[in-house]
């Protein structure tokens, strides 16, 4: 479970190359899902679509040149269903006590989701510090 794997890594005097315990840590975890989970049903429609898109993207155009590339930027939708699939994954981590191997990657696509949910643009600054009047001391 993560909360002995943790314990273990604490440990005080555990030797730094122990066999036993780096044997316990590099054992595959299981990740059951429920498959009737709106959440994951949502996923599956998303990859569903992404995938429809990306095959129609892939049929050859009667109006394109010979030798004309288009570039493949990452599109806004496959973004989303990338970073909703990671953050479910993060947080079943998280549930079961694991730590995370890149929290800041993890910071990143909830600011990323909490941004699109609440129609924030993703490119958009924080705002600067105003600067305040000093008051000198009497």
């Amino acid at each position: 479970s993560g909360n002995m794997e943790r314990i273990m890594k604490a440990q005080a005097y555990a030797k730094a190359d122990d066999p036993s315990s780096s044997f316990y840590a590099s054992q595959k975890k299981t990740l059951e899902i429920n498959p009737r989970h709106p959440l994951l049903r949502k996923l599956n429609e998303m990859a569903k679509a992404a995938a429809e898109a990306e095959a129609e993207a892939e049929e050859p155009e009667e109006d394109a040149e010979e030798g004309e590339t288009e570039e493949k930027a990452a599109k806004p939708a496959d973004t989303q269903l990338l970073d909703t699939a990671r953050v479910l994954i993060d947080t079943a981590r998280l549930r079961s006590g694991y730590s995370l191997a890149d929290s800041v990657q993890f910071a990143e696509r909830i600011e990323r989701m909490l941004r699109l949910s609440s129609g924030v643009d993703l490119d958009a600054a924080v705002e600067a510090e105003p600067e305040l009047p000093v008051e000198e001391e009497e």
